[in-house]
């Protein structure tokens, strides 16, 4: 404790302190305003994905009626009703990450947020 007194006594006198405090509030700037720009990007993205996944989720569910309709057509109408089907749930599985990815970002960057303003 005492070696830290003794050195920001040196600074005060040398003049450095202030300096030092500019450069950190500079710094501190300069990351609150990067966390605030990540933080309204993931916003702005996980905004983009949920109107993604109720597109996908009304196509499978179209594809679903199709799948159940589709009785005397034949095994290949059905196989190939199946894989698109497989290939939507597919999809919707990876938006659905993507976005609880995004979620568990956000509330990081978000806790970070709260952590440095108080």
């Amino acid at each position: 404790a005492e070696c830290l007194i003794k050195q920001e006594k040196e600074e005060v006198s040398s003049g450095n302190l202030g300096d030092t405090k500019k450069a950190s509030y500079k710094e501190d700037k300069g990351k609150r305003l990067e966390r605030r720009n990540a933080i309204k990007k993931a916003k702005r993205d996980m905004g983009k994905i949920e109107p993604l996944i109720e597109k996908l989720k009304a196509k499978a569910e179209g594809l679903q009626t199709e799948i159940d309709n589709s009785d005397g057509e034949g095994w290949t109408v059905l196989a190939d009703l199946t894989e698109q089907m497989q290939k939507v749930n597919d999809e919707i599985e990876e938006k659905e990450m993507e976005w609880l990815e995004l979620a568990e970002s956000l509330e990081t960057l978000e806790e970070e947020e709260a952590v440095a303003s108080a």
